[in-house]
């Protein structure tokens, strides 16, 4: 299937709300059903149930999991589990995260910060393999989440899958998303989650974090104070992106890296040089595709304070 960028904007956009169950139709709509004149993104929903949903990436995905959400409380989040199997709308193999690492139904895709019918903004992206998902949940700032495909180092990972979204409903302290950096000694950053390392003899389940390369091959830590990076724009009005880098500690010394976001890259520049919905085209290695800026896109960066912002370069044409 193509891909599609969907907006809450759009004509016959299905809205979003802290209301109960309110994210199931918005998935339906992006992953499986269309609306309007905006076709589905190719995915499968296998199973169903009041208030619960399973869906499915296609058969081309370089790892075909398995992702249930549920939305049955009335919370201005929804809950969200990874798994490798699935028979029925509760039961399935290799959770990502695992019940260990995150309790109850899994992560928490905030959908408001109040439980209330207002309606939120959103804006996706979509294909067969990949969802990314932003919601601007209290009517300023942007949270993401990302389900499905990233890009493998090797190309023989064939179970590179994420999972990306809030680690606890509305605790900043605990609540890692996708471009989240990690203190050293941290082993534990939660928010994102991979399944099918390669190659390696650790833990198949593996919290990632993901920063610049500032300080050497292992993409080491305390990268940035916000999304991004700390450079004014150039004189010649350039504009610099990187793909964030994914990786895992090994429980000793390093911070092994694994693969790559589709979809999204982050500006080096200072999130001021940018404003939200700003639009631009690559060029160089990067030609062929365009961008559009998210902003303000929250985040954490594990050790300053409790949220920090930035601005995301989303591809809108031409992703891979």
């Amino acid at each position: 299937m193509a891909y599609t960028i969907y907006r809450s904007t759009d004509a016959g956009a299905p809205t979003l709300s802290g209301n109960t169950a309110s994210l199931i139709p918005l998935l339906d709509a992006i992953l499986v059903n269309g609306y309007g004149s905006k076709p589905a993104a190719g995915w499968t929903k296998p199973f169903s149930d009041t208030n619960k949903a399973v869906y499915r990436n296609a058969a081309n995905a370089i790892a075909r999991s398995y992702f249930r959400v549920v939305d049955t409380a009335a919370n201005f989040v929804a809950k969200v589990r990874g798994y490798d199997t699935m028979s029925d709308i509760d039961t399935g193999t290799g959770p990502f995260p695992t019940p260990g690492d995150i309790s109850g139904d899994g992560l928490s895709i905030p959908k408001s910060n109040a439980v209330n019918s207002t309606v939120r903004a959103w804006i996706a992206a979509a294909d067969e393999r990949t969802l990314v998902l932003f919601v601007q949940h209290d009517g300023t700032d942007w949270e993401m989440c990302y389900l499905g495909d990233g890009i493998p180092d090797n190309p023989y990972n064939t179970n590179f899958s994420i999972l990306a979204a809030r680690s606890a409903d509305s605790a900043w302290a605990s609540s890692f998303t996708m471009f989240t950096e990690a203190p050293t000694g941290v082993t534990t950053t939660r928010g994102p989650y991979i399944k099918g390392t390669y190659g390696l003899t650790i833990a198949k389940l593996c919290r990632l974090f993901s920063g610049p390369n500032v300080s050497g091959a292992h993409y080491s830590l305390y990268a940035m104070a916000h999304i991004g990076g700390n450079l004014a724009m150039p004189n010649d009005n350039s504009i610099y992106l990187y793909q964030p880098p994914l990786a895992f500690h090994d429980g000793t010394a390093y911070w092994l890296r694994q693969g790559l976001y589709r979809f999204v890259y982050v500006p080096v520049h200072l999130p001021a040089a940018f404003s939200h919905g700003d639009t631009f085209n690559g060029v160089g290695a990067l030609s062929g595709k365009s961008f559009e800026i998210i902003k303000t896109v929250l985040t954490h960066d594990g050790r300053t304070g409790p949220k920090v912002v930035g601005a995301v370069a989303l591809v809108t044409s031409n992703p891979d």
